[in-house]
């Protein structure tokens, strides 16, 4: 049984193209799906390769590039680096660079995150459409499964899966 998630997401805007954010208090970097990055125009990309392992020690996302780009959240915009992949779990990945620069607040109790820069401040809701969230699975074997039949696999996700 799949358990609700208790990932915290916001809703953001890069180049008027909409942009749901995986707030990740365990990454250290932000990061940003290749897809997003080719619909983009006039942003400034340095093309780097890189791997990084992720929190549970198996899971590595690819480097392309690292894009600079301003957020739009709420009332205010946030200039942010983030490091290019395609293989990403989301389509943005906020991480402890982007949370720490902004002071960022992640209220569970309310469902909202507070957003400070030097000249205001932005208190938005979380985006609770966790449905419209995809996360792609994939077996860590090759199987075959018959008609009228069920298995139980062990999955592979780009998630992190360490322990909460």
């Amino acid at each position: 049984m799949i358990k609700p998630s208790s990932l915290s997401f916001i809703s953001a805007f890069v180049h008027n193209i909409h942009l749901p954010c995986l707030l990740d208090t365990g990454a250290t970097h932000s990061f940003i799906h290749t897809s997003i990055v080719r619909r983009l125009n006039d942003v400034s990309i340095t093309n780097i390769k890189q791997r990084f392992t992720l929190a549970d020690g198996n899971t590595n996302v690819n480097i392309t590039g690292i894009v600079h780009l301003n957020l739009c959240i709420g009332q205010i915009t946030t200039p942010i680096s983030a490091f290019i992949s395609k293989s990403l779990s989301h389509p943005c990945i906020l991480g402890q660079d982007w949370l720490n620069k902004y002071s960022v607040d992640i209220c569970q109790s309310t469902q909202q995150v507070i957003i400070h820069t030097a000249e205001s401040s932005a208190k938005i809701p979380m985006d609770h459409r966790i449905n419209q969230h995809h996360f792609p699975l994939k077996s860590t074997i090759a199987i075959i499964i018959p008609p009228q039949h069920e298995r139980i696999i062990e999955l592979q996700s780009p998630i992190s899966s360490s322990p909460q």
